[in-house]
């Protein structure tokens, strides 16, 4: 089984998460996906698909977080311009009132927990520079070591996206998806998305 591991400050590990539970066409039903996130009280579950009609399997979707608590947390993902402009879908979020780093190149989505005062980045890391310049800039450690970052023997990631005639076509092979969380507008997080067998 695969799982997607999140690293922070070095290679902390963030969260894991399992695969999704839930319906085949995830697209257009959603799924479950229970992650543990280390350190904290946080469950995330119930992924619903709002963009419409040109769903993908990433971006577009509302997060409906929970706590153990109790407590619940919306997390929406909106696809960015660059996204928009690639895939010829939509017009993308207007980023204009947030802090993006000039070496963040291809940034793919903006995400939101208004609750929470929370806004997140989601990007493609470049190399092992890019990854440099962008924890210079928000004074952020690298999420993890270029080598465990950049290892060429594992297998690549492409982005997908859903054209109009619902057919999926590559928008970025070699996909290394980094983000940036900020917390009450402060750069808080910097975080590596990696796939790796439990």
């Amino acid at each position: 089984m695969v799982v997607e591991k999140v690293f922070i400050n070095g290679g902390e590990i963030y969260k894991i998460s399992p695969p999704p539970n839930g319906p085949k066409d995830v697209r257009k039903e959603g799924f479950f996906l229970a992650s543990q996130y280390v350190g904290g009280n946080m469950i995330q579950a119930n992924y619903l698909n709002y963009d419409v009609p040109y769903p993908d399997d990433r971006f577009g979707w509302i997060g409906i977080k929970k706590t153990i608590d109790g407590q619940t947390h919306i997390k929406k993902y909106y696809k960015s311009v660059w996204y928009c402009q690639q895939s010829g879908v939509g017009a993308g979020y207007d980023t204009s009132g947030i802090d993006v780093c000039p070496s963040i190149n291809e940034l793919v989505s903006v995400a939101e927990i208004t609750s929470l005062k929370v806004v997140e980045l989601f990007f493609n890391i470049i190399d092992a520079n890019n990854m440099q310049e962008i924890a210079n800039y928000y004074g952020l450690p690298t999420p993890l070591n270029f080598e465990d970052a950049f290892n060429t023997k594992e297998h690549n990631w492409t982005l997908h996206y859903m054209n109009q005639n619902g057919i999926k076509d590559p928008l970025i092979t070699h996909f290394k998806m980094g983000s940036i969380k900020f917390i009450d507008g402060v750069p808080t997080y910097f975080k590596y998305y990696k796939y790796v067998p439990s």
